[in-house]
Parts: structure tokens; C-alpha cells; sequence
């Protein structure tokens, strides 16, 4: 199997994994050192910004799961390329602050190394999380 082809299959399971609940073995394929950079204004958007390391990864997990809850979180596309992954999908999130539900198509471009993910920049439309959070 290609790096690429496993690079694929470790994320499909990723995303499988965070579908149902398991995080623990969702989170053997994330790097000590890895980088999240969830795009917004912070101030606007309670989990937006550079979490660095495993640590302040699993911190925004903890935020977003404390302020959302994903009806549908649906990984549609995956295309590799060397050590980079994107992944194109789709979601339906319900806030837990305000009860509103949006839908957002979303991007993830992830860096792996040595099998694990070191690094995912998310791009989403910010516009729709702001108008589910914010009173």
C-alpha cells in the first residue's frame, strides 16, 4: 500500500472513530506535537485558533463537544498527495448555548508523518457557527 493509499485509510479510520464516540482510538493517530488551526475569531467562536501540541488538541475537542453537537459530521472526499491529506466533507451542528441547528460544507488539510496527524488547518463557514453561538 502506498503512503498516500495509508495515509487515507488511517484518517477514514479517524473520522469513523470520532463518529462514534471512540476517541481514544482516535486520538493514537494524533502526533505529541501536533498542530490544530481552526480558522474564526476567537472571540466569536469559542474553539477557533492554534492549538498546539496533544494536549490543547484534546482541549478543543472538549470545547467544541461542550458548545456543539454534530447531528451529521460526514467525511465525503479525500484526495493525498505525498504527506498531505484534504479531506472535503459536510456537517449539521446543533448549538448547546442557543439550540439552533446550521449546515456547513468543511475542508480539513491535514499533514501526516510517520503515520500519525501532525498538523490539520479546518476551513468552514465561520458565519454559520458565529450565527448558532452568539445570542
Amino acid at each position: 500500500m502506498s503512503t498516500e493509499a495509508e495515509n487515507v485509510r488511517i484518517l477514514k479510520d479517524v473520522y469513523d472513530c470520532f463518529n462514534r464516540g471512540e476517541l481514544e482510538p482516535a486520538m493514537n493517530a494524533v502526533s505529541d506535537d501536533v498542530e490544530y488551526h481552526s480558522i474564526g475569531p476567537a472571540e466569536r467562536i469559542p474553539w477557533a485558533g492554534i492549538h498546539k501540541g496533544r494536549d490543547a488538541f484534546i482541549g478543543y475537542m472538549q470545547t467544541v463537544a461542550s458548545n456543539l453537537e454534530h447531528v451529521e459530521f460526514v467525511a465525503d472526499e479525500f484526495i493525498a498527495q505525498a504527506d498531505k491529506v484534504a479531506v472535503l466533507g459536510h456537517m449539521k451542528t446543533r448549538s448547546l448555548n442557543t439550540n439552533r441547528e446550521g449546515e456547513t460544507e468543511w475542508v480539513h488539510w491535514v499533514t501526516m508523518r510517520d503515520g500519525k496527524i501532525a498538523k490539520v488547518k479546518e476551513f468552514y463557514d465561520t458565519c454559520v457557527a458565529i450565527e448558532l453561538h452568539c445570542d
